[in-house]
């Protein structure tokens, strides 16, 4: 178990939003984690010496990912791939498409989350359906 509680049920180097399901945490050296509760939302929880941000702490709507290995520029959509950075589009006003994105720094792991604590994290605020 993470300092966070969260246990893994698998750890993928890469992760295929085209295909995945449930509620995943993407970590880095970074004490922030972003989690996606696939398909469709994101939430970046603040870690306790991370930068705050509009939105921390929120599920918000996910629209795109992109993924870009800091070593040779190449981009991968709709992935999330261990040693690359992440940036996250997000929609967190819902239906207003007044977008924000988040570049996470790179990625250490990708972690399945447990059902238990699945549970926990979505109980936390989510966007409305009338959004």
């Amino acid at each position: 178990m993470d300092s966070d509680g969260v246990s893994p049920l698998t750890t993928p180097d890469v992760l295929d939003l085209a295909t995945a399901s449930g509620v995943w945490a993407i970590r880095s050296e970074s004490t922030a984690v972003y989690y996606l509760d696939l398909p469709g939302l994101v939430m970046r929880a603040r870690g306790p010496s991370s930068q705050s941000f509009p939105f921390d702490d929120e599920w918000v709507r996910l629209v795109e990912v992109i993924s870009f290995d800091p070593m040779t520029g190449e981009s991968a959509a709709n992935q999330i791939r261990t040693g690359w950075r992440p940036r996250y589009l997000t929609d967190p006003r819902g239906g207003a498409h007044d977008y924000e994105w988040r570049l996470q720094r790179t990625v250490t792991t990708i972690e399945q989350v447990a059902p238990d604590a699945a549970r926990t994290l979505r109980g936390l605020h989510r966007p409305r359906d009338d959004d």
